[in-house]
Parts: structure tokens; C-alpha cells; sequence
């Protein structure tokens, strides 16, 4: 029931049945252009609610019809393409035709292989598919993720035209080339790199990782970096490396660890603290480098160090020297402190069978 309709007379109590047969038809009448009355008003309803959706899309929206012309455009995609409605409506390939559309390796995809051009052609949703478009203000290339959706009139087998929805993802775009730079710089680097989450679990190694420790990256990732831990380095450095880290500073220090084959390196590493949201630790970069055959050099640089103090010191002992035991004796105290050994003596060989060692100087120890 949507309303009444009354009639009335003057000179009759009462209708006959034509009349009243006219009056019924009049109501259904009213009734019907009603009810067409509000499903117009409906109509026009939902499609406000439909105009003002495509309207403030972030994405972009562009409606062509079944020979690809551009019917409508909404103002996300005219801002992402930096084209006005008038570059756009009625256009098909014209659009594209000073810098064509790319794929992600850089080649040229003609336009009837563009997603809304095969969707006309195939009849099929086109999903997710990742093309450049230029941007005719910005004079730049944009990258954008394209779905096409074809639209069919009621009993009909061929589209009447097709609406494509596209996402700007130049800035993730950007992102994923930069991170993609720097692993290709990481896995280039000579230097062992690892990222690890807070806790000291290995999540990423290069290869110059790999190389230094023995341990090839599925056996590092996930794995603690407690793994390469040896008993040369002392318990306080360790604890000052994650009281320092974990506190957000940078560490920079000298370990010495163990490799798969349990062999011992030097190494000299510096761990950086990374910030996921500007506030929290969430993971760790350090970077190693080899030092085992620097130490080594220096130890063998410092022992002839030693030797040439030594030797320069035994010249002048000897200058000064009033007999052999005095100098033999002042030998031994040199050695013991310019070579930094703990005892030192000196003996000649006995006249016997047995050829015994008789010590005639000593230093160090037993005083």
C-alpha cells in the first residue's frame, strides 16, 4: 500500500460498476507512475552515490567502450596521468602515442596488448598487471598496477566496454629498486655483511659472509650469532657489544671467532642498530672484515721489533761489559724485558761424556 485515491458525487449515493472499473484503473495508473517515480528517484540516488565514489577514488578509474574510447575518467586518473579530460575522452592509442606504455624490463607494449585492450578483445578480467605510463606534467614515467574488468549487456556475448582501475606504485616502485641496488651493493661488498633481528638471529648474510665463516646462507639464516662465538674473546666485551647496540650506538670492536671447520679468525666488525619506525630496535647490520693476516704481521713485526731492541741493547752490554758473566747475565735481563719473555738462561756445554748444559746466566722466573 502506497497511498489512497478517493472519489465523490453530488448527485449519486453510489457507482456502478464501469465507473467503478475506471476508478481502479486510474489507482493502478497513479500506482505504477509511483513506484516508477521512486525507483527513479532510487536510481538517480545510487547514482549519485556512484558518481561521487568514482569521483573521489585515490585510484585511478577509466570507463572505455567497446571500441576503446575513453568515456569517462575520473580525477585521480587524470592527476596520475597529468592529462586533462579533454586529452582523454574519445582517445584510444592517441593517448600513449608520444612515449609508449613499458613493461617492467623497459620494452614497449603496444596498446591492443594493454589490459583493456585485451580485456575487450578476450572478454576476461585482466588482474594486477605492471606497466609505466608517462606523465605528460611531471615529464616522468609512472609505474602503475592495472585491473581491467570488461562489462556485458544483459544477453550479450561481446563487451560493451571495459573499466580499468589502476594504482599508482611509483613511490613502492622506487623502494623495491633502491632495496634491490643496495643487496646487489651488499652481496658485491668484500666485506662479510649480515643483518640479524634483535635477538642475534641471522636473517641475511652476503657471500663474503659466507666465505669468511665457512657456513653457506641456509645454515646461517636463522640460525644465532652465538654460532660463530669462540672462548678467545672475553665474557665483558660481549656484554659491552649488546649493552651498546641495544642502547641504539654503534659498536665497533675486535673479536675473535670460530669458523665451521673450527678454526680461529681475527676479526674486526662494527654493528649499527636499525630503527624500523624511527623509534624501535628492530634489527641489527654488522660488517666484518678479516683481520687474522694484519694481526699476524703485526705479531711478526713486533717480535722483530723486539729482536732488533734486543740486539741493539746486547751491543751496548757488551761495550760496557768488564767480564763474560756480567755480560751473559745482562743478556738474560734483556732479553727478559725488551722480548717480553718470562724466563730466560744461558748455558755452555760440559766437558763430560753426556754432554751436559751447564747454566752460567739466567733471568727471569726463579729471579
Amino acid at each position: 500500500l502506497i497511498g489512497t485515491l478517493s472519489f465523490g458525487s453530488r448527485n449519486r449515493d453510489q457507482f456502478n460498476e464501469a465507473e467503478l472499473e475506471f476508478f481502479r484503473k486510474i489507482a493502478l495508473f497513479v500506482q505504477l507512475a509511483e513506484e516508477r517515480f521512486l525507483l527513479g528517484r532510487k536510481i538517480r540516488s545510487e547514482e549519485e552515490k556512484y558518481r561521487l565514489l568514482f569521483h573521489q577514488m585515490a585510484h585511478g578509474v577509466i570507463y572505455r567502450n567497446s571500441e576503446g574510447k575513453v568515456v569517462s575518467v575520473n580525477p585521480a586518473a587524470q592527476q596520475i596521468l597529468g592529462k586533462a579530460p579533454e586529452d582523454l575522452l574519445g582517445k584510444t592509442s592517441e593517448i600513449y602515442s608520444e612515449h609508449p606504455i613499458i613493461n617492467e624490463s623497459g620494452i614497449p607494449v603496444p596498446f591492443l596488448e594493454t589490459p583493456p585492450m585485451t580485456s575487450l578483445r578476450t572478454g576476461r578480467k585482466v588482474s594486477n598487471k605492471i606497466l609505466a605510463v608517462f606523465n605528460q606534467k611531471e615529464s616522468r614515467y609512472r609505474w602503475l598496477k592495472l585491473s581491467s574488468i570488461p562489462f556485458f549487456h544483459t544477453d550479450e556475448n561481446t563487451p560493451s566496454g571495459v573499466f580499468t582501475q589502476f594504482e599508482d606504485i611509483s613511490d613502492r616502485k622506487e623502494a623495491e629498486e633502491t632495496v634491490k641496488l643496495l643487496t646487489k651493493a651488499f652481496e658485491a661488498a668484500g666485506n662479510g655483511i649480515a643483518i640479524t633481528d634483535r635477538n642475534g638471529n641471522i636473517v641475511w648474510v652476503n657471500p663474503a659472509f659466507s666465505q669468511l665463516t665457512g657456513y653457506d646462507s641456509k645454515e646461517l639464516e636463522g640460525a644465532n650469532t652465538r654460532l660463530l662465538k669462540s672462548e678467545e674473546t672475553p665474557k665483558a666485551l660481549f656484554d659491552d657489544l649488546w649493552n651498546t647496540i641495544l642502547s641504539g650506538e654503534k659498536w665497533q670492536g675486535e673479536l675473535v671467532n670460530k669458523r665451521k671447520d673450527g678454526s680461529l679468525f681475527n676479526e674486526e666488525m662494527t654493528i649499527t642498530p636499525v630503527r624500523a619506525d624511527g623509534s624501535t630496535i628492530t634489527h641489527f647490520i654488522a660488517v666484518k672484515e678479516d683481520i687474522t693476516n694484519r694481526r699476524k704481521r703485526e705479531e711478526e713485526l713486533l717480535k722483530l721489533n723486539r729482536a732488533l731492541n734486543a740486539l741493539g741493547h746486547t751491543s751496548q752490554a757488551l761495550m760496557h761489559a768488564t767480564d763474560e758473566t756480567q755480560y751473559l747475565s745482562e743478556v738474560c735481563n734483556i732479553i727478559i724485558q725488551d722480548c717480553g719473555y718470562l724466563l730466560t738462561w744461558i748455558g755452555f756445554a760440559g766437558q763430560d761424556e753426556a754432554k751436559s748444559v751447564l747454566p752460567v746466566a739466567s733471568a727471569g722466573l726463579d729471579g
